[in-house]
């Protein structure tokens, strides 16, 4: 299958590398990873790459690197949703997945919300259907 790319945007920048590191070896090269620590650059990238399938957007995303601005994921996806309204956001979010918490994602226009836990580095070896529940996920998104 040929590879597809998907945008990751998280405040932290071990977050980026390591989810990074988990989706593109467990999708066997099929999914490739471009990470974003500011959101404002990866606004950037979406508006000039609006066929971007998927979007990862953490749900605790403070945007500390970029003076003045203090935006949620889910501010970020209401944003983005209005240049890449056919983007599929997914927040990942380190809290348990609470019916509050979905509401909210569904309502800012998020294809879905997933375990931050399930696509980090803990999980690389220990979990192996984890991984691939997560990649198909990703897939079928």
């Amino acid at each position: 299958m040929k590879p597809f790319s998907i945008v990751h945007v998280d405040d932290n920048s071990n977050h980026l590398d390591e989810v990074k590191g988990y989706i593109e070896t467990h999708s066997d090269g099929e999914i490739d990873v471009v990470g974003f620590p500011v959101a404002m650059d990866a606004l950037d990238y979406l508006s000039k790459n609006p066929d971007t399938p998927i979007c990862l957007v953490d749900y605790d995303l403070r945007q500390s690197s970029t003076p003045g601005v203090s935006w949620t994921g889910l501010d970020f996806v209401r944003i983005a949703k209005l240049n890449s309204p056919n983007t599929n956001f997914i927040v990942l979010t380190q809290m348990p997945r609470t019916d509050t918490i979905m509401a909210e994602a569904a309502a800012a226009g998020c294809f879905g919300v997933a375990s931050k836990k399930e696509a980090i580095s803990g999980r690389r070896d220990a979990d192996d259907l984890a991984a691939h529940r997560f990649i198909t996920y990703l897939k079928y998104a």
